[in-house]
């Protein structure tokens, strides 16, 4: 699954597709190990029965699709017959709807643990911020699907001014008291560790 550097002798692939299993590894440890030899395509089949959606890796042009599509494709290569993949640099924008029976609704495995460095209890929330569709600079498609505190922050802006308008505050209200709010109302959720679903709560520390 190239979650190790590959053997010197492996012929170049860079005239190939590389299809390969999403590893037990980070996808940059396998496509580090893939590019010393080459790989210019990628296509990575993951191993559990939902997708999720990865973004363009520097030069490198990588796709991902599921479990049943990626063993379809290598029951025709041990068949001996050959598999073709286009890829288009400018593809109509589009977007599927793939529900994600893993890791959705679960803390992402990059988000941040509390306490910070100087001991202050950061964050006090979570909210939905892996895989996000978003606006995007309409020179670069209008949409994209991105991760981070970028999407996160957002989505409790518009809690918040929800619960303003349903409360009918017309005057300024101390942030801390809406921080409160949040978080004596939140529902905690279990812990994911990126890759299994425990049916233990996550931590405070990451809540």
């Amino acid at each position: 699954d190239a979650c190790s550097p590959l053997p010197s002798e492996t012929e170049s692939l860079s005239e190939k597709i590389v299809l390969i299993r999403l590893g037990n590894c980070w996808i940059w440890e396998q496509l580090d190990n893939l590019k010393k030899i080459g790989a210019k395509y990628v296509m990575f089949y993951i191993s559990a029965d939902s997708t999720d959606y990865w973004d363009s890796f520097d030069e490198t042009i990588v796709g991902v699709v599921s479990k049943q599509q990626g063993i379809t494709w290598l029951s025709y290569l041990k068949q001996g017959l050959s598999v073709k993949l286009y890829f288009s640099s400018n593809p109509p924008p589009g977007v599927v709807d793939w529900p994600n029976t893993d890791t959705g609704g679960k803390i992402s495995k990059f988000s941040s643990w509390y306490p910070t460095n100087d001991l202050n209890v950061k964050p006090e929330i979570a909210a939905p911020g892996g895989n996000i569709l978003s606006t995007y600079p309409s020179n670069m498609g209008a949409y994209a699907v991105l991760s981070g505190t970028s999407m996160a922050t957002p989505y409790i802006a518009g809690v918040l001014a929800l619960y303003l308008h349903a409360k009918g505050f017309q005057e300024k209200v101390n942030s801390l008291v809406l921080r409160d709010i949040l978080i004596t109302t939140a529902t905690p959720v279990f812990f994911n560790d990126g890759w299994i679903n425990y049916s233990d709560l996550a931590p405070v520390a990451q809540q």
